[in-house]
């Protein structure tokens, strides 16, 4: 009972007190008692091994030759008693250096990765629209200015649907030459109001038709909004 108590308490001891040291909580604490444990079991061996040498040494080679039969069998046998010690050393030591290892490994992950773990936010980057000036104006500029343009035309080609409707194929009198004549009639007064309306548009913004030209250009590259009727 001595022998247990000094061998395995100071190192169960131990072990606790790694794990301590370490932060170990749950399985962590478990490997850390198991490693103190096997710890104990090998300070016991080492401490039998240790007897069973002493014991043999102060055996003399008088009292061997006196009882051959005695003293060889004792000295066999001790000699493999210290040989099947030796192998538990050798094994039980490994075994700790592994148990105190698989602890302090699970210890210090679980804390590495609750410490240090970053937190990652990843948000949809957002396309900023920068208003570029162009002729002159602003994009929020020409697109007004395209909407005017494109009012103009309307006006343009609703005055020429007017001024020469095309005419009812079920009427009376309807031919296909007279029909695209008027048709060509409505195009050509279109184009004629709209080529002014877009002058007054111009005129209105200070610019020239040139401008003009390059502001629809851009609205329909752009696919800028039209106006609603």
């Amino acid at each position: 009972m001595m022998l247990i108590a000094s061998c395995f308490i100071p190192s169960i001891g131990i072990g606790l007190l790694v794990g301590y040291l370490f932060e170990a909580r749950g399985d962590e604490i478990l490997l850390y008692l198991v490693g103190g444990f096997i710890m104990g079991i090998i300070i016991a061996v080492l401490v039998v091994r240790h007897r069973m040498i002493s014991e043999e040494n102060d055996v003399s080679a008088i009292t061997r030759n006196r009882d051959l039969k005695t003293t060889g069998y004792r000295f066999r046998s001790d000699h493999h008693r210290i040989r099947m010690v030796n192998r538990l050393v050798f094994i039980g030591i490994p075994l700790v250096v592994l148990l105190f290892w698989g602890g302090h490994h699970l210890a210090t992950r679980d804390r590495t990765s609750a410490i240090y773990t970053p937190a990652v936010q990843v948000s949809t980057p957002r396309l900023i629209r920068v208003q570029v000036d162009k002729d002159g104006f602003t994009e929020t500029k020409r697109r007004e200015i395209f909407r005017s343009i494109v009012r103009a035309e309307d006006r343009a080609f609703a005055a020429a649907e007017r001024k020469y409707p095309l005419p009812n194929p079920r009427s009376a009198g309807y031919t296909e030459v007279g029909a695209r004549a008027q048709l060509a009639r409505q195009a050509q007064t279109a184009h004629t109001l709209a080529e002014t309306y877009k002058k007054g548009v111009a005129n209105r913004y200070g610019i020239d038709m040139g401008k003009i030209g390059s502001i629809i250009s851009e609205g329909i590259h752009e696919d800028w909004a039209l106006p609603k009727p």
